[in-house]
């Protein structure tokens, strides 16, 4: 009893505890009210084109005027923008509004008209690739957004035709006119005007009655009064009253650039021409060109091939007894493949049996390495194959050299070099007779002997040297851009092609002065490219190089107005604006 006393006080004072801390008061916290986020208002963004015909990116970089040069303080731009290989009115225009080259949409020359169905004058029955193009007003239509439009040009052709879907259309008398009227629809359309493309021909008109160039004062002064109206235009957009709200990408740019008076061919005076994007928000930077080169794609096997007749290449025979160095500088496309070796240009009647002279190959993706071949039908092997060190690549320009030379044992060896590397020397004289060939033609490609492959890629710089040249001048070719009176083997230089003859039918001998050793090809369809030219900077020094072409700018303005190409629009161009959204995205 006594114990069941004791436990019940004590449940008594557990249960009064609980109670009392029941009872316990606690202080609220006092309240804190934080501040609402500020309302940041996104800003829509637009793009105003202004596309200057005629505007050589060269001329513009020896004179930039006071608001281009301002634009610049807050530019992605190069003066060695690319227009269309096919540098015609039409053609540059049908590349700058679809993104797309001429090779795509079907356009050359300065008619809109030429390669047209008339029945499909944009290609909407086509799948775009061969004929037809689409600007990029109806791409803004398709997104199925209120995005308004306008363009403003002096030329009736170029409204009809690439300028047709713009929502408010302006054609004027000239330049002045244009500006005008451009800088009211801007001052007075109502916000949500997002894309508007203004046109200038005067700097073109000069051009064409004086030349593209610097040295013609009326090009010059062409140049300044579109500079003015580009100050106003930015004024203009600059005063507009949702100006506060809105974020402007500003292209200034050109449709081509001129050689002497005219333009529509694929020389890089015709080609250069600035792009400028402008946003006040961007870090002022000049994208770097390399130096570039013309260079022929050749890729069939047949008599068309680039060649100078055997009637006149008996300078080029390998004679007996004789020191020689050929040089040249070679990019592959693709490679051969299995056993199917290639010539890559000779002086040789047959590539293997039953013939006699000399070429350079190329040999299948079994070794992939090149080799230059020496034949002679009267020995009991003919083929002599003299094996580079190293194999071929491919998208990249290769150094091929060949050096015959005597020793004092009184024979003759040979050396091939692939980049200045040296392979293994051979012996050209025990059991050879002779090697010349007074029947073979001098021919770039694999021509139309009896080689089992077809070379595939481009050859630029070639040259004939009658004298074995030194391991270091071997060497120091990788990096030499051109031979002439300064080099150390001037000389000695039986021919030099630089071969970047574009819009020719020939491949011109920069030493002689008789046309009979330029190479001819009169006949056959070839396709020239523009490539970055060899050099021996670093892998680091050539990132730094960047090519921006015409059709990379719709890439540009349709990242910019949040509109997503898609794979069936099929671009040429490349999105790079949004590497900098550290600059520009607040």
């Amino acid at each position: 009893m006594k114990r069941n006393a004791i436990w019940y006080k004590v449940g008594w004072g557990v249960l009064l505890i609980m109670l009392m801390m029941s009872c316990k008061k606690f202080v609220d916290p006092a309240l804190i009210f934080e501040k609402e986020p500020e309302n940041t208002k996104v800003k829509t963004r637009k793009v105003l084109i202004i596309a200057v015909d005629g505007l050589s990116g060269i001329a513009l970089e020896k004179y930039t005027p006071q608001h281009i040069q301002k634009l610049l303080e807050h530019a992605k731009y190069t003066y060695a923008g690319l227009s269309d290989a096919s540098s015609g009115d039409a053609s540059t225009w049908a590349t700058l509004l679809s993104g797309k080259s001429s090779a795509k949409h079907g356009v050359y020359g300065d008619s809109f008209e030429e390669d047209i169905d008339e029945d499909d004058p944009h290609g909407h029955n086509s799948s775009g690739q061969a004929t037809g193009y689409i600007t990029f007003f109806q791409r803004i239509l398709e997104q199925g957004k209120r995005m308004r439009s306008f363009s403003a040009t002096s030329r009736q052709e170029l409204d009809d035709n690439a300028l047709d879907y713009a929502e408010t259309r302006i054609v004027k008398a000239n330049d002045e006119e244009v500006k005008k009227t451009a800088i009211d629809t801007l001052k007075s359309t109502l916000t949500n005007t997002s894309f508007g493309v203004i046109n200038f021909r005067g700097v073109n008109e000069a051009g064409k009655s004086g030349g593209f160039s610097l040295s013609n004062a009326a090009y010059k002064a062409a140049i300044d009064k579109i500079d003015g109206y580009i100050g106003e235009i930015k004024a203009a957009i600059e005063g507009r009253s949702a100006f506060e709200n809105e974020d402007w990408l500003i292209v200034v740019t050109a449709n081509h650039g001129g050689l002497g008076q005219g333009y529509g061919g694929a020389s890089l005076e015709e080609r250069k021409i600035p792009i400028i994007l402008y946003n006040p928000n961007f870090v002022g930077q000049k994208m770097e060109a390399p130096a570039l080169v013309n260079s022929m794609e050749i890729k069939t096997k047949d008599a068309n091939m680039p060649t100078i007749t055997a009637a006149n290449t008996d300078i080029y025979d390998i004679k007996d007894d004789k020191e020689y160095t050929i040089m040249c500088k070679v990019k592959n496309n693709v490679k051969p493949t299995g056993g199917n070796h290639a010539v890559i240009l000779g002086r040789v009647t047959h590539a293997y049996t039953g013939g006699n002279g000399w070429a350079f190959m190329i040999e299948g993706a079994n070794t992939g390495k090149y080799r230059f071949y020496l034949a002679d039908k009267n020995a009991s092997n003919n083929q002599l194959q003299v094996v580079g060190s190293l194999a071929g690549e491919v998208g990249k320009w290769e150094t091929l050299a060949v050096k015959l030379y005597k020793k004092d044992d009184g024979k003759r060896y040979a050396k091939f070099y692939v980049n200045g590397v040296a392979g293994e020397e051979r012996d050209i004289t025990t059991g050879r007779g002779s090697f010349q060939a007074p029947t073979a033609n001098f021919f770039v490609g694999s021509g139309n002997v009896s080689s089992v492959g077809t070379f595939n890629g481009m050859v630029n710089n070639l040259v004939f040297v009658t004298k074995a040249l030194s391991d270091e001048e071997i060497q120091s070719y990788n990096c030499l851009g051109t031979v002439d009176e300064s080099t150390s083997f001037w000389s000695q230089t039986a021919g030099f092609w630089s071969m970047d003859d574009i819009g020719q039918r020939t491949f011109k001998n920069k030493v002689a002065t008789s046309l009979d050793t330029d190479f001819k090809f009169p006949n056959g369809n070839y396709t020239w490219n523009l490539n970055a030219k060899w050099n021996c900077l670093s892998e680091q020094e050539n990132a730094k190089f960047f090519i921006m072409n015409q059709y990379d700018i719709v890439p540009q303005i349709a990242y910019w107005m949040d509109i997503k190409p898609q794979d069936s629009w099929l671009l040429d161009g490349k999105l790079f604006l949004d590497k900098y959204e550290m600059e520009f995205l607040k």
